[in-house]
């Protein structure tokens, strides 16, 4: 017996029913309880990394840092999901993930169920300045666009 992809075969469980009556469809088997077979749907989860991108490594340099980076992953699938106990329509946020020291976020291995989804930045992380920009870069001409981007 096999599935569709998004579901997990159940237990193998069986019902016993018996038909007493012509014409009459039973929804119970011979203990009382009714016939259903539940589906578990099979669920994953995702990691994603901020690198620096003229080291190619998550490892910031200077006093910049990779912590704090926001990450959104949005539903693309073509029907709803439900993530932590709320159903999302197509396009829309269904969790954000923030990167730690090492630049890295993930979510629990179980997070998502079976679709379609994107992720995208959507807050940079902080520099990680100690003290004002300006006594670290004034001796620079691109001073003022460094100071923007932080």
């Amino acid at each position: 017996m096999e599935t569709n992809a998004s579901y997990l075969l159940t237990d193998g469980t069986a019902h016993i029913f018996t038909i007493r009556e012509n014409g009459k469809i039973v929804d119970t088997d011979t203990a009382g309880n009714k016939i259903v077979f539940e589906d578990e749907v099979i669920c994953g989860g995702v990691r994603v990394g901020k690198i620096d991108r003229e080291k190619d490594m998550n490892e910031a340099q200077g006093w910049a840092t990779l912590e704090g980076a926001e990450f959104a992953i949005y539903n693309s699938s073509e029907k709803t999901v439900l993530v932590e106990g709320v159903e999302y329509r197509t396009g829309s946020a269904v969790k954000t993930l923030i990167t730690g020291k090492d630049g890295i976020a993930e979510s629990a291995a179980d997070l998502l169920p079976y679709g379609s989804y994107y992720i995208k930045e959507t807050k940079a992380p902080e520099s990680g300045w100690r003290d004002p920009p300006e006594l670290y870069c004034r001796y620079y001409k691109a001073c003022q666009e460094v100071n923007r981007r932080l």
